[in-house]
């Protein structure tokens, strides 16, 4: 049995390590990590930041450029619902256009091209875990974790409580791209104890692991995660933080909740939420031991939305219409030719063109946002201008080759 996995490793991973070695031993094109963190807020990120007690997202984004993330044009009949806006995300495009508006909505719905398409129509190489609406795994994405994957990992790996399975997870070729990845990375069948762990924080934490076995042994050109612990926990928690309708936010709360964490809450249902700073705590310690191991020429942080002061009574975390502070998330990206500063509120339209300019392909002419030019120093603009096409839709036969990539 282990001679077979062994042999389906490789079948999986060689073309995976044929793209990181690339000729000469380097990749030709960045490498790049889009960290999404679901619910992100830089209301409860920059307290900590300043701080201290989230380090390792502090280094990026104090050598960032960052914005606030406008996410209301994405579909504003559901301002701020997740599906519709990580989609707009990945392909610069609004629901109307992409087709995704719900959390069951199929890949095979995906009217346009994701950021990960573009990737391999010139010839680069993605990764992609707990992306919304990538069931059932997309082939072109060369490693793909859904959610329903993930989750179904995460209910074998821990005593996992909260929302039931999605009953599409019986299907365990469609979980991963390549199919049964998991069991060739060696996370299934796991053996060992099974800790209780609420869901959402179950499930980022198999992405991590996921993502951290993958690097040993392939790694990509695009690599796209999203943590969801973020915005579930705010959902949950919120109140510990502004305990009055309207405001204000308790810093002393929020930093009293940090210096308090522990390492990764475990525990059986129903009160092992953690607290609202717990997710983010542990996302930043999981990218610190990331960024020890693996190269990347770029980090961009994203977020679908905030969660903004809460203005109707309740004081959960609350994102949508009647909230307008949570139309904001964030949007940070640090690498060569960065030029740090503060943007001020971008549209969530500009992720995936700048994400493009990244990788030196063009920018098509359709889509409603812009490469975000003001990130970039002015001379590396000179030295690596943007190019564009009429569409990211064209075959990629037709499509221009990109520009050299220096570092």
């Amino acid at each position: 049995m282990r001679k077979r996995l062994s042999v389906l490793l490789l079948a999986l991973l060689l073309p995976g390590l044929a793209a990181w070695w690339g000729p000469f031993g380097c990749s030709p094109r960045p490498r790049v990590l889009v960290l999404g963190l679901d619910g992100g807020d830089w209301d409860v990120i920059d307290p900590l930041i300043e701080a201290g007690y989230l380090p390792n997202l502090g280094r990026i984004v104090k050598g960032s450029a960052r914005a606030g993330l406008d996410c209301y044009p994405s579909l504003p009949f559901l301002a701020c619902f997740c599906p519709p806006v990580w989609n707009s995300i990945a392909t610069g495009h609004a629901a109307r256009d992409h087709g995704l508006r719900e959390i069951l909505d199929l890949s095979t719905s995906r009217r346009v091209k994701a950021i990960w398409d573009v990737v391999h129509d010139y010839g680069g190489t993605s990764t992609a875990l707990a992306m919304r609406n990538t069931w059932p795994s997309e082939p072109g994405i060369d490693f793909n974790f859904t959610e329903e994957g993930l989750d179904f990992a995460s209910t074998q790996i821990f005593d996992r409580w909260g929302d039931p399975l999605d009953p599409r997870t019986a299907d365990e070729s469609l979980h991963t791209e390549p199919p049964y990845l998991f069991n060739a990375l060696g996370l299934l069948p796991h053996v060992g104890p099974r800790p209780p762990v609420w869901a959402m924080f179950a499930r980022d934490r198999v992405s991590m692991e996921s993502l951290r076995t993958l690097t040993r042994v392939a790694r990509t050109d695009l690599t796209f995660v999203v943590l969801h612990g973020v915005d579930k926990a705010e959902h949950v928690l919120w109140g510990s933080i502004q305990q009055v309708q309207n405001g204000p936010f308790d810093h002393d709360a929020l930093l009293g909740f940090a210096a308090r964490y522990s390492g990764p809450v475990e525990g059986p249902a129903p009160w092992s939420f953690g607290t609202v700073t717990s997710s983010y705590q542990e996302a930043d310690a999981w990218l610190g031991n990331l960024l020890r191991r693996v190269h990347y020429d770029y980090v961009m942080l994203v977020s679908d939305h905030g969660m903004g002061r809460n203005p109707v009574a309740g004081l959960t975390g609350l994102h949508g219409r009647e909230n307008p502070e949570a139309h904001i998330g964030i949007f940070a990206v640090a690498g060569p030719g960065i030029r740090p500063g503060d943007l001020g509120v971008v549209s969530v339209f500009d992720v995936a063109p700048t994400l493009a300019y990244l990788f030196g392909m063009p920018v098509g002419d359709d889509l409603p946002g812009h490469m975000l030019e003001q990130a970039f120093w002015p001379a590396w603009i000179a030295r690596h201008p943007q190019k564009t096409v009429s569409s990211w839709e064209l075959p990629p036969a037709e499509m221009p080759r990109p520009r050299p990539w220096h570092s």
